[in-house]
C-alpha cells in the first residue's frame, strides 16, 4: 500500500516496502522467491535482509575470514537470485546483527510486509516453525507472511569449498 508524504503541502508517493529475511536455508530461499513475485505485483522495494549468526558448526571454521565469506555468500546468492527473478524490482540488501527476530521486526516496523521462511538453520528441525518465524509471528508490527518448505532435500546456501 503506497502512502503519501504530506510535509509542507507536498504530496509525494512513497514506494511500498517488502522485507524478506534470508539465512541460506531452503525455506528462506522459498520466501525470497515469493517476496520477489510479490514485490513485482506491488511495485515495491524489496529489502533482502540477512541477520548474521554463528552456525552450530562454528568450531569447525578455521578463521574469521572464512566465517565472513560464508555470511557474504548467503547474501550474494540471495541478491543474484532476486535480481534474476525481478530485474525490474528495486532491491536493497541489508545485513543486521542478531538476534534475528528482533532485527527483522525492527527493520520491518514501517514496511508493508515482512516475509520469512517457516524453518531456518536452527538445531531443532522437528518443530513446525523455527524460533525466528515464531517470534516474528508474535512481534511483527506489519503484516507477516511465513513461507513453508515446498522442496524437501534442498541444501542450504554455502560458500564454494
Amino acid at each position: 500500500m503506497a502512502t503519501e508524504n504530506q510535509n509542507a503541502g507536498v504530496r509525494e508517493a512513497v514506494q511500498p516496502r517488502i522485507v524478506v529475511g534470508i539465512d541460506g536455508s531452503p525455506t528462506s530461499l522459498d520466501a525470497l522467491e515469493w517476496a520477489v513475485r510479490e514485490a513485482r505485483l506491488r511495485k515495491a522495494t524489496l529489502e533482502v535482509t540477512h541477520v548474521t549468526f554463528v552456525p552450530h558448526d562454528v568450531l569447525e571454521l578455521e578463521t574469521l575470514a572464512e566465517f565472513s565469506q560464508r555470511e557474504r555468500s548467503i547474501i550474494d546468492t540471495a541478491l543474484a537470485k532476486a535480481k534474476a527473478m525481478g530485474p525490474d524490482v528495486r532491491i536493497i540488501s541489508r545485513v543486521a546483527d542478531p538476534p534475528a527476530a528482533k532485527a527483522l521486526v525492527d527493520i520491518s516496523k514501517d514496511a508493508d510486509l515482512l516475509v520469512v521462511g517457516s524453518r531456518g538453520l536452527g538445531l531443532f528441525k522437528e518443530f513446525t516453525l523455527g524460533s525466528v518465524s515464531h517470534d516474528c509471528s508474535r512481534q511483527a508490527r506489519c503484516p507477516l507472511v511465513i513461507i513453508g518448505s515446498r522442496t524437501s532435500g534442498r541444501e542450504p546456501v554455502a560458500p564454494p569449498a
